[in-house]
């Protein structure tokens, strides 16, 4: 059964929920108060999740950068034009995830 799996799951990953009690088929947990040690690891969980975020928008930003420079049968205005409205997407991608950022660390300590 998949029960003691899910449960076991919900507790390793600390999320703030207590088991009450359990049967066969069901499990019954609680939310506990959030405390200042479960934001700031939650805050940390946050910058570490924005970081891979921003590693990512990198890494897809050099990988468009290296296939354009591999298309021969672009013109070099046409290169450029392709990496401008890519440098703009990627910029308006990563300003939305530091936006976000900053609301759900705000939302965590308030």
């Amino acid at each position: 059964m998949m029960l003691p799996l899910i449960t076991a799951t919900i507790l390793n990953n600390q999320l703030g929920y207590k088991l009450e009690r359990s049967t066969k088929e069901d499990a019954y947990f609680t939310l506990l108060p959030i405390t200042r040690e479960i934001r700031e690891r939650l805050v940390r969980e946050v910058k570490n999740i924005i970081e891979e975020g921003k590693k990512a928008f990198r890494l897809i930003h050099q990988d468009i950068k290296n296939t354009l420079k591999k298309i021969a049968n672009l013109s070099q205005d046409q290169k450029r034009n392709y990496e401008n409205q890519t440098d703009k997407l990627i910029k308006n991608y990563q300003d939305k995830l530091i936006s976000t950022e900053e609301k759900k660390i705000q939302e965590l300590k308030s």
